[in-house]
């Protein structure tokens, strides 16, 4: 599965980086670099849709229909809006994880 999700990256107070998830509730990672935080939170992401769909595929009845939908590609890629980050979270940078990055 192919997704993309909004990172939320902080400087942490003891030093490297904290990295949240806003569409993934839990899903966090920390880092010396922020490419480490940002990979941290990649496999915490992973982690946390791989065990929600487990669990919500466990107990299902044989006769249910199970099938995928496309979600995504409403139009041109995005491109970098200056203060982005900036004017909403003044203390961190927002990237995208495996895809754009704001600054």
């Amino acid at each position: 599965m192919k997704s993309e999700f909004t990172a939320i990256i902080e400087s942490a107070p003891e030093g490297g980086y904290w990295a949240i998830c806003p569409e993934v509730p839990g899903a966090n990672g920390q880092g010396e670099t922020v490419n480490e935080a940002k990979e941290n939170l990649r496999q915490a992401i992973e982690l946390i849709l791989e065990d929600r769909r487990e669990d919500l595929f466990r107990g299902l009845p044989e006769d249910v229909i199970r099938e995928k939908i496309l979600i995504g590609n409403r139009g041109p890629s995005p491109v970098s809006v200056p203060g982005f980050a900036t004017d909403i979270y003044p203390s961190c940078a927002a990237q995208r994880i495996n895809a754009y990055t704001y600054t």
